[in-house]
Order: C-alpha cells, then sequence, then structure tokens
C-alpha cells in the first residue's frame, strides 16, 4: 500500500518542493525523535563549548584580579574587564562569519558580566554603608564582606584579593 502512495506520490504533478515536504514528514525527519537527538547533541556540544569558555574568563580573571598588583583596574581607573568585552564584542562585530567570532561574543559576555558585578557591586555597597547598614556576603571565609573592603567601595585601600593570597 505504501509503496502506492510512494509511486502515485512521486510521479504526479505535484510540485516538487512538496513532493519532498511529504516524503520527509513520511520518513520521519524534521519532528522525529530521532532527529531531535541531532538536534539535541549539537545544543549539547554548544553549551559545553559556551559555559567552558565562561570558566575560563571567570578564572582567568579571577586570576588577574589576586596576581595584578592594583587587581582588574589597571592604574584604579583601566579596568581589564571592560577591555576584554569590548574586544569581544569588537571581533565579533568585525569578523561575524569566522569561527572566532563565536568564542569572541562568549568571552567578551562573560567579562561584561564580571564588570557588571563589579561595578553595581561597589555601588550597592558604598550606598549600604552610608545607610548605616551591615553589607551581607562573605568571601573566601572572610569575617568581613567582600564589599566593605576598600577598594571594593571606591575608597583607597588594599585590594581584599591580593589580601587574601598574601595569607594563603
Amino acid at each position: 500500500m505504501s509503496d502506492l502512495v510512494f509511486r502515485s506520490i512521486a510521479h504526479s504533478n505535484m510540485p516538487t518542493r512538496h513532493k519532498e515536504s511529504f516524503f520527509s514528514k513520511w520518513l520521519g525527519g524534521g519532528h522525529s525523535a530521532l532527529s531531535r537527538v541531532g538536534d539535541s547533541s549539537v545544543a549539547t556540544a554548544h553549551v559545553v563549548r559556551q559555559y567552558g569558555e565562561a570558566g575560563l574568563t571567570g578564572i582567568a580573571l579571577a586570576a588577574m584580579a589576586v596576581h595584578l598588583p592594583e587587581g582588574l583596574d589597571i592604574g584604579g581607573k583601566a579596568p581589564i574587564d571592560l577591555g576584554i568585552a569590548l574586544l569581544g564584542a569588537g571581533v565579533a562585530i568585525w569578523m561575524p562569519r569566522e569561527d572566532v567570532s563565536t568564542d569572541a561574543r562568549n568571552i567578551g559576555a562573560v567579562a561584561g558580566g564580571i564588570y557588571a558585578f563589579r561595578q553595581s557591586g561597589k555601588f550597592f555597597a558604598t550606598k549600604q554603608k552610608a545607610a548605616g547598614g551591615k553589607i551581607g556576603g562573605t568571601f573566601a571565609g572572610d569575617d568581613e564582606s567582600e564589599w566593605a573592603r576598600p577598594s571594593m567601595t571606591g575608597d583607597v585601600g588594599v585590594d581584599p584579593l591580593i589580601e587574601l593570597a598574601k595569607q594563603l
């Protein structure tokens, strides 16, 4: 029976695109569980790639924050993480068809998120201190919150990550 259906459709005057659509749906393409497995495996690879790049970017920025004398702000004014974010966006826009643009976009987005986290942390900590409130959260077992440290609130002081590294 199905052979008759296939032959009659194949030899009909139906437009080719309709024939191809019929055969693809009949044979399970596009909406079958097997085709979703392929789509899921590709999506899994993209997730692993993006999260891996995000993790490595975070680790690299944390290492720079600890090992550089001024942390992530060169001269106290030029944020390294913001520079990486802008560079990532620039590469992604400048070379959109290159494979590196995906990597640059991922790395730039993570660096931009870290920059936004640091700046908003300084802002909220300053507001909380000005209101006389206690700043919550701890960092690596410190008794005092990382946000309460002078360098995190924009005051002149010592970088908490450098101080923590000296204690190790």
